[in-house]
């Protein structure tokens, strides 16, 4: 019998958290500890358009939204593989971590436990003044369907003030954090941030618009919320399963005008004489 091949392990450091491993000497630049630092480095260094996706991120978090509307509660691995036709890997793979997956979702609330007409006027009157300096009302389109979307971020340090909206609204969506280092030249004051997003169609029709419903903007998201609202009515009155979802061509239409007219109310338009 030969001697036993001995094997020489090198200390390298993850390329994204700096972690120390030990791994067999190679050519390679770059090492990670796990596939959640490899997709979070990914997304810093390269471009998210550059990245080859087969599901974009809109389309995986509404079906997970669905799911997680049918079962009252957040899904775990083992019931989104039984209620969906997407594989576990587009999540791991677009997301980095079914953490992150899951982030992006509003956590159901059975509606009963919420009701506009027990939001006090202080805190509505509040949270509106919030929603029209800072929020955004927009209508994405992921591939051929479309996601009404409101939120807003804030700086990491403006969390009790995150808190305190989905207390009021009624909706407690997981708060997502990112550090903003690229930031660091403009001050101390460009710190961490915040963002508390709503995106699912349910809860935008339960919540978000009988809120502003009652309670009015007054600045210029009171012309993006009518178009907002229209069309959570028409993806609400035609939703079906998100798979095999097909909108009728006048339908497609006045969303696309929509949307266009909300992207067109966010441009800047110069104060004129």
């Amino acid at each position: 019998m030969g001697r036993p091949r001995i094997i020489n392990l090198v200390t390298i450091n993850c390329s994204y958290c700096n972690k120390e491993l030990y791994r067999i000497p190679t050519k390679k630049n770059r090492a990670f500890c796990s596939q959640s630092c490899y997709f979070s480095w990914l997304r810093e260094k390269r471009p998210t358009e550059e990245i080859y996706y087969k599901y974009e991120q809109g389309f995986l978090s509404a079906e997970l939204q669905r799911v997680a509307n049918i079962l009252g509660h957040l899904p775990s691995r083992s019931e989104l593989e039984q209620l969906s036709t997407i594989s576990m890997n587009a999540y791991t793979n677009r997301f980095g971590s079914w953490r992150m997956a899951l982030a992006t979702i509003t956590s159901p609330v059975p509606t009963t436990e919420w009701s506009v007409d027990s939001v006090d006027p202080e805190d509505g009157n509040w949270l509106a003044g919030i929603a029209d300096s800072e929020s955004t009302f927009r209508l994405a389109k992921h591939a051929t369907s479309f996601s009404p979307i409101w939120g807003l971020q804030l700086r990491a340090d403006d969390l009790c003030c995150l808190q305190e909206m989905q207390r009021i609204i009624g909706v407690y969506t997981p708060l997502t954090f990112w550090h903003r280092d690229n930031d660091r030249k403009r001050g101390i004051n460009a710190g961490d941030a915040a963002r508390f997003y709503i995106r699912d169609i349910p809860t935008h029709y339960s919540h978000t618009i009988p809120f502003f419903t009652r309670f009015h903007l007054r600045c210029k998201k009171a012309a993006e919320f009518p178009l907002f609202a229209e069309a959570v009515n028409i993806l609400h009155d035609h939703q079906l399963n998100l798979l095999t979802r097909r909108y009728t061509e006048q339908m497609r239409q006045r969303l696309e005008e929509i949307k266009a007219e909300l992207e067109a109310l966010k441009k800047y338009h110069p104060i004129t004489d």
